[in-house]
């Protein structure tokens, strides 16, 4: 085709697209007005519309609102659409065949946007570069880019490569203002399977038991984005553990994909099945044969039982829920994987086993795949749960309440070490503040330390090296992203509760949870319940995805407030979140011109404690002499904190400990030294709020160093700094609990100290029928007609003095 032909084409197809101030190129795929560019072009602001210029500078100039139809970052891809009455000029695509090296191509865009006109705000003249194909660099899937002999820069992204027929062979991704020869294209290849990719839509039927065998309808629907694209084959694929993985074609009716399958296929056959074993040393997971035992003389299949208490008496719960005891025989050894390294156990040394068969479904997962000419274009994953398997486990409130409490461990005065087996990689709060988890990934293990015994609780096995984990007051959550598999372990027991898909159809990135909270758990950015079940819970803009999937959350206690902050951009910034019933509200993006650093939310969310002292939950000093606090870290109860002294040049750092509401430190101010160097920025992932542990009610502050490698206990009396002080105090030590059974009664003592005794207690806000006796403890008959859902309960505390202050918190009855 003639070089001035070619030029004629790609001048009428190309289009100038501006998003308020920045600006790219794009081109028409299709006349009735679908246009493709970089993501990145659309990307700014997050907006759904863009304005979209054709011909600009010309006669036949013609401006339209375009609307972002489909992105894909991974790709830098984005498809816009136009209305328009008539048909518009557009491009064919090419193939790859003849893309190599020394090969012509024509590049077309609108370098540097409005900057090459008179006004720099007219739109400006269309460019058109000649060139040759440099190279082409390949990826692990094929062809990921073509790098371009022809000068392009910002504002040409999303621009269309044309070759000597015409056809377009490439977009404009990437490219350095004045070099030739560096620049890049996406390639027609995948530029190809973007546009042929469907829309998919796939709710499965909901699953029960009763149903696992029978035949059920599927239903799937393929929506063409753009008009010209072939029509997909759709294919159902049906897999659950312990079952064969089944493929169905699904047949295409109007625009509907259907076909009839059972849920469950054939058992696979195994001989194997997998055990939780309880030793006196801590949790293993482990496989063993499905062999028989022998308990009370009567013969068994492991398959057969769920779990075994062993003892000088063995006690089984076998499948259908009923009981066996008595002496117990044939127990073998177990599998289980240590640092890499296979080993086997003597089962009868346990103190419990739990067996898990390979017929024990509890989810089935459902996929839908598309293919055009045989090649994969679409899928489309989701779980199906039984939903007689999903069940809330109420747990006594009063039970959690006393195990979780938090006492001081006998520590000698000094720094007191407690060494790590492994170097660990992360680590969370969990129980209350009581327990710390840290991630050994080279033993694969998480170790649990206890501050109240000062000493480890003991180590949760791993399948993975690379895990996430997050634990709340009695449930540690750990997310294996290569299986894509959540565990729920108990925190208090460290054994395994349960194990199922995770119900996101993504690679596990981030999970987060409040330590003292018994859920939500949030995954990749959406709300989970304890049972690992998906949540009503959504932003304003009633989307599932509150943020994405690898935001780094810091929440507080209670999991009510969620903050993050960025540091390394000017301004840095400081995001508030907070969760109201099933709303999660975005309360203020802060620019804070000053170095704030973190901006982490105490137990209750009600104080942020920042870089540069401490604030309210909208970010706002209470008083003016609140920024002097400084470098700032919460306790883990109650309202201390932290003001930190970093160590430098050989000499140590200091803590100074103060209350919430006053101005003068509990005790002297370099009460409590460390070795713990910081450099304000709050730049990296290990910074001091994972480092320091202020935990009043142990007595003690916690430090991790930089070595990775250990535990630094330092005893601090917290009673006695605060009568040293002289503050005039008022705090309420005590914890509620936080769930409660329709029909049951609910009893709190709450607790607190105070230098003007005695105290008066009384009720603000709370459910009909609360009372509280003079003494401070809240008595409350539930209902047994109480619907589920919260109640907020607001308690005054007042000294002798008059000072008067809130205990504030909610209830969850559950029915």
């Amino acid at each position: 085709m003639p070089r001035a032909e070619i030029a004629k084409r790609g001048t009428a197809a190309t289009a100038f697209i501006q998003v308020g101030r920045a600006s790219g190129s794009g081109f028409c795929v299709h006349p009735s007005g679908y246009f493709v560019t970089n993501e990145h072009v659309v990307r700014r602001h997050g907006q759904e519309k863009v304005d979209l210029v054709l011909d600009p500078t010309l006669g036949s100039q013609r401006k339209f609102v375009a609307k972002v139809v489909r992105t894909d970052p991974k790709l830098d891809l984005a498809i816009l659409k136009v209305e328009s009455t008539a048909k518009l000029p557009t491009l064919e695509l090419g193939t790859m065949q003849n893309v190599a090296p020394l090969a012509s191509v024509f590049a077309f865009g609108y370098p540097l946007g409005t900057a090459l006109t008179r006004d720099g705000k007219s739109y400006p003249a269309i460019t058109v570069g000649a060139g040759d194909v440099a190279a082409i660099r390949r990826g692990d899937d094929g062809v990921d880019r073509i790098q371009l002999d022809v000068s392009v820069t910002r504002g040409n992204s999303g621009g269309p490569v044309l070759d000597s027929d015409g056809k377009v062979v490439g977009v404009i991704v990437s490219g350095i203002r004045g070099e030739r020869g560096l620049n890049m294209a996406i390639p027609v290849s995948r530029l190809s399977k973007f546009l042929e990719t469907p829309t998919l839509e796939f709710t499965p039927p909901e699953l029960t038991k009763d149903r696992l065998g029978r035949k059920m309808e599927f239903e799937a629907r393929a929506t063409a984005v753009v008009p010209t694209a072939k029509p997909p084959k759709l294919r159902l694929v049906l897999e659950s553990a312990g079952t064969e993985r089944r493929e169905f074609p699904m047949e295409r009716r109007d625009g509907t994909y259907v076909v009839s399958a059972t849920p469950i296929g054939k058992e696979v056959a195994t001989n194997e099945v997998t055990l939780t074993i309880r030793m006196k040393s801590g949790v293993l997971t482990g496989r063993a044969e499905d062999s028989p035992v022998t308990i009370a003389g009567k013969v068994y299949r492991l398959s057969r039982i769920r779990s075994i208490e062993l003892g000088k008496s063995a006690t089984a719960t076998l499948a259908d829920g009923s009981k066996v005891s008595g002496e117990i025989g044939d127990l073998g050894t177990a599998k289980v994987d240590l640092a890499g390294n296979e080993v086997s156990i003597e089962l009868a040394s346990a103190k419990r086993v739990e067996i898990e068969a390979p017929g024990d479904t509890t989810v089935v997962r459902a996929t839908v795949v598309a293919t055009v000419d045989g090649d994969e274009v679409g899928r489309v994953e989701t779980s199906m749960w039984i939903r007689e398997k999903v069940t809330t486990r109420v747990v006594d409130p009063s039970t959690i309440a006393s195990t979780v409490e938090i006492a001081p461990p006998p520590l000698p005065d000094g720094a007191v070490e407690r060494r790590l087996p492994a170097p660990f990689s992360d680590v969370c709060l969990g129980g209350g503040g009581r327990f710390l988890i840290l991630h050994l990934p080279k033993v694969r293990r998480l170790a649990v330390f206890d501050f109240s015994t000062a000493s480890f609780a003991g180590y949760v096995p791993l399948d993975e090296d690379e895990v996430e984990f997050a634990a709340g007051l009695d449930k540690l959550i750990v997310g294996l992203p290569r299986k894509g598999v959540l565990q729920r372990w108990n925190l208090l027991t460290l054994e395994r509760e349960t194990v199922v898909y995770s119900p996101v159809n993504e690679r596990i990135e981030t999970l987060v949870m409040g330590y003292a909270s018994q859920g939500p758990v949030v995954l990749n950015g959406r709300f989970l319940s304890t049972n690992l079940v998906p949540l009503p819970i959504r932003n304003e803009k009633d989307e599932e995805r509150v943020w994405s999937a690898d935001a780094k959350l810091h929440p507080s206690g209670d999991g009510t407030v969620f903050a993050a902050w960025k540091t390394n951009q000017s301004p840095a910034t400081s995001s508030i979140y907070v969760v109201e019933g099933n709303v999660v509200k975005r309360q203020l993006v802060w620019h804070h011109p000053e170095r704030y650093g973190h901006t982490v939310p105490g137990p209750s969310g009600q104080f942020l404690f920042t870089g540069a002292g401490l604030t309210s939950a909208t970010m706002k000093y209470a008083h003016p002499q609140d920024k002097d606090y400084g470098y700032c870290l919460p306790a883990v109860r109650g309202s201390y904190f932290l003001s930190m002294r970093t160590a430098q040049e050989g000499k140590p750092g200091a803590f100074t400990i103060y209350l919430v509401g006053t101005r003068h430190p509990l005790g002297r101010p370099d009460l409590v030294p460390h070795n713990l160097s910081f450099n304000g920025w709050d730049r990296e992932e290990m910074g001091m709020w994972k480092r320091v542990y202020f935990v009043p009610q142990a007595n003690l502050i916690a430090t991790l160093p930089a070595t990775n490698d250990r535990i630094v206990l330092r005893k601090l009396d917290v009673d006695a700094a605060l009568d040293e002080s002289g503050v005039d105090y008022l705090i309420v030590t005590s914890q509620p609990p936080r769930r409660i059974t329709a029909g049951s009664r609910f009893e709190y003592q709450i607790t607190a100290k105070a230098k003007k005794q005695p105290l008066a207690f009384g009720i603000a806000t709370g459910p009909e029928g609360m009372t509280i006796t003079p003494k401070g403890k809240i008595e409350w008959d539930v209902p047994p007609e109480a619907p589920s859902g919260l109640e907020n309960v607001i308690l005054t505390v007042r000294d002798a003095g008059g000072t008067e202050v809130f205990h504030t918190f909610e209830i969850q009855v559950v029915r």
